[in-house]
């Protein structure tokens, strides 16, 4: 196995517009994730995230949490993008983002449609797509048919979001 390479950032957001307080998103205690001045990007091969991130954040407790890359690997790999931010999140939002959404999205972008899209594109990071987002708000994504998703989406407290990043 090829050595993971060392690349890890510490990125200074810059500061976001006013959130637009319509947005039942903001109300969520957990949404200031999205807006950190400080965030933890990686190589999409590097491993020890982990390391890098307490290195960053040397007070952050991270009990109980895994770090995990916000958009999937296999995802960011199809499109090109050699960067991910890194979030803590509980073990158990974790889990239930896992196979089923991450499955679809590589199975999409794998079409001849999304690669040539993919190719032509001049995007060199997303910061996140809606099962994205619900992951960073530490939300589970719901059963086999991503229930929280799926409502987050009928909901709007989540939908719109992507407009305001």
């Amino acid at each position: 196995m090829p050595k993971s390479p060392d690349k890890a950032l510490l990125v200074e957001a810059y500061a976001p517009e006013t959130a637009d307080a319509r947005m039942a998103i903001w109300d969520l205690p957990e949404s200031v994730v999205l807006h950190l001045p400080w965030q933890v990007w990686v190589h999409v091969d590097y491993r020890a995230y982990r390391r890098a991130y307490l290195q960053a954040f040397p007070d952050f407790d991270l009990t109980g949490l895994v770090l995990d890359h916000v958009m999937n690997r296999r995802v960011a790999r199809l499109k090109g993008f050699a960067y991910l931010r890194v979030v803590p999140i509980s073990r158990d939002a974790n889990s239930s983002h896992g196979s089923l959404s991450e499955g679809w999205a590589v199975e999409y972008h794998s079409s001849p449609e999304m690669r040539e899209k993919s190719r032509i594109s001049q995007s060199a990071v997303q910061y996140a797509d809606l099962s994205d987002i619900v992951k960073m708000l530490n939300m589970r994504g719901g059963g086999s048919l991503m229930d929280n998703v799926n409502e987050a989406n009928r909901s709007r407290r989540v939908n719109h979001c992507l407009i305001v990043l």
